[in-house]
């Protein structure tokens, strides 16, 4: 029965376009497209290929009604604004991560759940190696040598050499000309790529490994530690902390369930990169200073730390529909026009409406990452019970965004995780539904 099941081809294809958000394939106008995008118009393909649509289980119906809420509000204020363009914009730009969103969550719910199961758990080899071919590409073109990049790292203790000189120049060589400012790559963009190779490395860790020989094991081990050590070396803090939040998470599920020997690889792993990292360049702390000065210095000096109290003046400036959508701050040593957090953006912009729909939104998105996780850990059937895990994980990553990224907007990584949590548990919560019947009957 395990050999009749087969990878979702278009699925997988899907998987390995996404972190590609950097290669750019032709001009359009102002705007280039990406191999990523081609990755969207699969879903809607393959919807209208299969003529059917599947809802998710009305339970779960929360994480995805109530952003439209919020784009209403927006709208509502968008008039009063300073600049209304703008705030159209943004309304645009967020509703079509939005729909995209919707889209790719009633394509995976029309899809085979066994099947599902069987790419996301396989996604690793091909994710990895398509990732692999074109990045390695984009250094040789770009003539950035990756170990003279570490060096300068290691040898100044600056972090910039890694963010900038590696992942900017190299995601950008190519896709210079023609392209506007706003297509470039700038150092935020691997915020994205990495928090997909989050989803693909917890996929391969809590999914069944069905029908796989030993070397397909242990080369799956290999690539989860390869893109955790990618993950620590991007410096991307906020890929860092979605890890940590979905490393604890996965590690008191195992420990709850007394089953550690699953995680011994991944915890060993990254205690020994750590101990290595320390003995080779503690003692001139070039390692722990570059960790230091990302993780620390940068934070603390962060005029994001500071903004909040700013923002809460100019909150109080305006009347109850807020400063209007599109009204952008000019805060003293705040570079960004936009507070990066859901519920002072909101605030501002649509005023005490926006305030609520914001943190009932986070709320609602805590609570379902919180009540799948405790029915993992509860339900004694494996299969479901890792289902559970994994939608839970799934659903750090738009939580974590929505409190520290700008406007705490969700895009393209960040539905996809929605989508992912909320079509794997409708599928679970089906399965158990009918069961009940059946022993009824």
């Amino acid at each position: 029965m395990n050999q009749e099941i087969k990878l979702d081809k278009p699925l997988l294809l899907f998987l390995s376009l996404v972190p590609l958000q950097w290669v750019k394939l032709i001009s359009l106008g102002g705007g280039t497209l990406k191999a990523a995008h081609l990755a969207l118009l699969i879903p809607p393909i393959v919807l209208y290929m299969k003529g059917k649509v599947v809802p998710p289980h009305r339970s779960l119906l929360g994480a995805i009604m109530l952003h439209p809420l919020l784009f209403a509000a927006l709208l509502i204020t968008a008039p009063f604004s300073t600049d209304p363009g703008l705030g159209l914009q943004i309304i645009v730009r967020m509703s079509a991560y939005y729909v995209f969103g919707i889209i790719i969550l009633l394509w995976l719910t029309s899809l085979d759940f066994e099947r599902i199961k069987f790419t996301l758990s396989r996604s690793i080899f091909y994710v990895s190696a398509t990732f692999s071919v074109f990045f390695g590409y984009y250094v040789a073109i770009s003539g950035v040598n990756i170990l003279t990049v570490f060096g300068n790292a290691l040898s100044s203790g600056n972090p910039n050499f890694i963010q900038y000189h590696l992942f900017v120049t190299v995601m950008n060589k190519g896709n210079q000309e023609g392209m506007s400012a706003e297509d470039s790559i700038d150092a935020a963009g691997r915020h994205g790529i990495m928090m997909f190779l989050i989803i693909i490395i917890f996929s391969r860790m809590i999914l069944p490994k069905i029908g796989e020989s030993k070397r397909q094991l242990l080369l799956g081990k290999f690539l989860v530690i390869i893109i955790l050590l990618l993950i620590f070396v991007s410096l991307s803090r906020v890929a860092l902390l979605i890890l940590l939040c979905a490393s604890l998470m996965y590690f008191a599920y195992r420990l709850a369930l007394s089953k550690l020997s699953v995680t011994t690889y991944y915890l060993i792993s990254i205690a020994a990169v750590c101990s290595i990292s320390y003995i080779l360049f503690g003692e001139h702390g070039q390692i722990t200073t570059i960790l230091y000065e990302k993780l620390v210095v940068d934070v603390v000096n962060n005029p994001r730390v500071y903004e909040f109290f700013q923002i809460l003046d100019e909150i109080n400036k305006n009347s109850f529909l807020g400063a209007g959508t599109g009204s952008e701050l000019d805060l003293f040593g705040l570079k960004a026009k936009a507070p990066h957090n859901l519920v002072l953006f909101w605030w501002y912009q649509a005023g005490p409406i926006g305030l609520f729909l914001s943190i009932t939104t986070i709320a609602v998105f805590i609570s379902y990452c919180l009540r799948l996780w405790l029915m993992s850990v509860n339900n004694k059937i494996q299969k479901t019970s890792q289902i559970y895990l994994l939608s839970s994980i799934f659903f750090v990553t738009p939580i974590i965004r929505m409190l520290v990224a700008k406007q705490g907007a969700l895009a393209l990584t960040e539905w996809i995780s929605v989508a992912l949590a909320v079509a794997l548990s409708t599928f679970v919560i089906r399965e158990k539904s009918k069961a009940k019947l059946e022993n009824v009957n």
